[in-house]
């Protein structure tokens, strides 16, 4: 394959991304004034709670299955390092570039294309650091029990003193299993258990259904997320963007040092007999290191209400970079299995 056929198959998804950013900034205008602030906060809560759990729920479902989960075993290991190499890099960007404290949240998720969310926004808007989420939503909690507590007496307030408790183990049990988390159990679920997947799986299962059904609501998660950082571009054009340092810090972690510590314990596996020789499951491991920040991160930011801008400037440079770099590591990697 020539290098100009590898650039326009490696360019043809960050374009589609790029065209789709494009027009959630046509629509969110004062001209045309369709992608409002209430609108995106509306269209924010549609994906967190029902497009991203229908999607990881169909796609599960629909791909894994108990046979591919033992031999593609290496393949969430390889996730799971990315997730933990890129905060870890990340954490040494936010220390080298000074970032911002309420930007740091935002900086790590990049890196590691792993983003958290959960909506605290009656109790805080100003940071995504969790455990100051966990500090306000307590202060929230202790004045709701002095204002129901101090006119019903002394009585009243020892049973509600058990409320904060159950309340943050609730709170924390969210964190620990978002929506699409959840999903992906579901799916998971779904896909290895025969019984489920004759029931929901296949043109004969009984009750395709359902899972068309989760398969066209999901359809819609990518395309409206993509489309909430297009509109939250605004505000980054309008001075809020992210320092400088920031977003060239974030592009060389993506592009540059997260793929070619990628190449090493890809190349490691495959010398020490962790996993056999594929050339294609070897690319595709390789490749997931050398991707852009997830756009599902805006998602996280549209629910806290903060540093919104500065996360669209940041997918429209790492996505317009990513077009030259990917094609890059996409030709060194096809070398490399080869």
């Amino acid at each position: 394959m020539d290098i100009w056929k590898l650039f326009v198959i490696a360019l043809m998804p960050n374009l589609k991304v790029l065209l789709i950013t494009v027009l959630g900034t046509f629509l969110a205008i004062n001209r045309l004034d369709i992608l409002t602030e209430t609108a995106r906060k509306n269209m924010n809560t549609m994906v967190y709670f029902v497009f991203s759990p229908a999607l990881a729920c169909s796609s599960l479902a629909k791909t894994i299955t108990l046979r591919s989960m033992i031999t593609l075993w290496f393949m969430p290991l390889s996730i799971l390092l990315t997730i933990i190499i890129g905060t870890a890099l990340g954490w040494l960007l936010v220390k080298i570039a000074r970032v911002p404290r309420h930007l740091r949240g935002l900086v790590l998720g990049c890196c590691a294309v792993e983003t958290d969310p959960e909506n605290h926004s009656k109790c805080s808007t100003q940071t995504l650091v969790t455990t100051e989420d966990r500090y306000h939503t307590k202060n929230c909690v202790n004045q709701l029990e002095i204002e129901i507590v101090v006119p019903n007496g002394q009585e009243k307030k020892e049973k509600l003193m058990q409320c904060p408790q159950t309340l943050a183990i609730w709170s924390n049990l969210k964190l620990l299993f978002p929506p699409t988390l959840i999903g992906a159990i579901v799916g998971l679920i779904i896909g290895i258990v025969p019984q489920f997947r004759k029931l929901l799986v296949g043109e004969s299962a009984p009750l395709l259904v359902i899972q068309d059904s989760l398969i066209m609501i999901g359809d819609a998660c990518l395309p409206a997320m993509t489309m909430l950082v297009g509109a939250n571009l605004l505000e980054g054009l309008k001075g809020q963007g992210a320092q400088l340092p920031i977003i060239v810090g974030i592009i060389i972690v993506r592009n540059i040092v997260l793929p070619a510590i990628g190449v090493g314990i890809v190349k490691g596996a495959v010398h020490f007999g962790l996993i056999h020789h594929d050339p294609l499951y070897e690319f595709v491991l390789l490749l997931q290191f050398a991707l852009p920040p997830a756009v599902a991160i805006s998602t996280s930011t549209q629910l806290f209400g903060n540093g919104r801008g500065e996360c669209s400037i940041i997918m429209l440079a790492t996505y317009s970079c990513a077009a030259v770099s990917l094609t890059l590591w996409c030709t060194f990697f096809i070398w490399l299995v080869l």
